[in-house]
């Protein structure tokens, strides 16, 4: 019991009252941890407020709990408790959540009818915990007052979601080591990475998948130039403190292009990947000469502009990633950038920081 209060207390210390609701999150689809159950009951000539929950309940993480189809302009109470019930309230309407010792939040719906308010889940709260939410409200302003109960809401709280992964679409270009440009080159970068070994550490991976337009070398054609990711490449181990921030890995790389009717490769070359959140290079060692062609034994550096997105604005196509709508990179706006790598470097904030507690 007395665990349950001092999560029922951190509960509501946690809970941020919005006054406004929150309309972009109105039509979005219930969290696949949550349920919806019961139907509203109350006063009013047809009850039919619900409540929803949006959002992924893990630790760290922030839901929007919603009431919506309620009456408009009315005061609204979020109620919170730790176990379900059926519980018929006279005057008012059906209990569907223990009011032994519930959480109550309030706020006031719009003239939609619709309210919301915030819920972050602290990172004490066990992976499992299940809350009940449901909604009261009261409209005060005819000449008896008219109160309603909504349906209600279910929500498991879960695990963060590992590992972190991002995605960037490249724009750049293919030089020799001495700085002269041979070509413009495009393709995707991605990484994933979780806490290992506590919350200074983190693991993971990186991928490069880039293809550089035809070029010449020394009155040489060189067509269909392309750089790849070692497939059995290890997992990479590196500072917490900068994983969002200016990276380098010497890791492989596999290089493969045409020179008149002739395939070279995949040939297999090391390299050091430096990326931060708006570029990315890599610099290559030499060619290996043995079936290299007039490649053999050339330096080369690549170095992009990232324009980084979530991993799923990509679809994998032709062996290379490219942009799900068929757009080019270029047409990622900063914005999108921005908002994608927000989110990225907060969930592994959160992910590290879960780590860290015992």
């Amino acid at each position: 019991m007395n665990s349950l209060r001092k999560l029922t207390s951190a509960l509501a210390a946690s809970l941020l009252c919005s006054g406004a609701a929150l309309a972009q999150g109105f039509q979005a689809e219930d969290s696949a941890s949550t349920r919806n159950y019961g139907i509203a009951t109350g006063q009013t000539a047809q009850p039919s407020s619900r409540v929803q929950v949006f959002g992924f309940p893990a630790q760290g993480r922030t839901v929007d709990l919603q009431l919506l189809d309620a009456r408009p302009g009315v005061a609204a109470w979020f109620y919170l408790s730790f176990a379900p019930a059926n519980l018929a309230l006279p005057g008012l309407g059906t209990a569907l959540i223990d009011l032994g010792a519930p959480s109550i939040v309030g706020s006031v719906t719009d003239g939609s009818g619709r309210a919301s308010v915030q819920m972050p889940i602290p990172y004490g709260v066990p992976s499992g915990t299940t809350v009940y939410v449901q909604c009261l409200t009261a409209d005060v302003l005819g000449a008896l007052p008219l109160f309603e109960l909504s349906s209600a809401s279910e929500l498991t709280v879960g695990e963060i979601a590992l590992p972190i992964t991002s995605a960037a679409n490249l724009d750049g270009s293919l030089t020799l080591q001495n700085g002269t440009t041979l070509s413009g080159m495009s393709g995707l970068y991605g990484s994933t990475c979780a806490p290992f070994g506590g919350a200074s550490t983190v693991e993971g991976s990186v991928s490069l998948q880039v293809k550089a337009a035809d070029f010449a070398l020394n009155g040489i054609a060189v067509e269909d130039f392309k750089v790849h990711s070692g497939k059995n490449a290890t997992a990479l181990v590196w500072d917490a403190n900068n994983c969002h921030t200016a990276t380098s890995f010497y890791t492989g790389f596999t290089v493969s292009y045409r020179i008149g009717a002739t395939e070279h490769g995949p040939l297999d070359v090391t390299g050091v990947l430096t990326s931060n959140p708006t570029s990315v290079s890599l610099d290559l060692s030499p060619i290996p000469t043995l079936g290299a062609g007039a490649l053999g034994g050339v330096d080369l550096a690549l170095q992009f502009t990232a324009h980084r997105v979530g991993a799923g604005y990509f679809d994998v196509r032709s062996n290379l990633w490219l942009p799900a709508d068929g757009s080019e990179g270029s047409l990622v706006t900063a914005e999108d950038a921005d908002l994608a790598f927000s989110t990225m470097s907060t969930a592994m904030a959160n992910a590290l920081a879960s780590a860290h507690v015992d």
